[in-house]
């Protein structure tokens, strides 16, 4: 312990790089367990977001997954739209 009873405290310069390492690390090893490829770009950007600007809005968890369900239904919903057609659009990649 340091002066007046504290825990020693990480320096700021540490604390988001590592803080932001344990987030993937914990959502790797997620996806390692599930077999499933759960890393991508834009989590890396919404954890650096969150812990280097925690008190704005656009850091909140609520924000980060509405944005990223969003990003979902906008990649989903097109790729279903051409998986459920008969005729296939030419913007529709073949799948034989």
């Amino acid at each position: 312990m340091t002066k007046h009873n504290q825990p020693p405290r990480i320096p700021d310069a540490a604390c988001a790089p590592l803080s932001a390492g344990v987030l993937m690390l914990a959502v790797g090893l997620f996806g390692l367990a599930a077999h499933q490829p759960l890393l991508f770009p834009s989590l890396g950007l919404a954890a650096a977001l969150q812990v280097e600007t925690p008190d704005q809005a656009s850091a909140r968890p609520q924000i980060s997954v509405a944005g990223h369900l969003i990003g979902l239904l906008a990649g989903a919903l097109p790729a279903s739209g051409c998986l459920a057609r008969q005729t296939r659009p030419a913007s529709c990649p073949r799948t034989s």
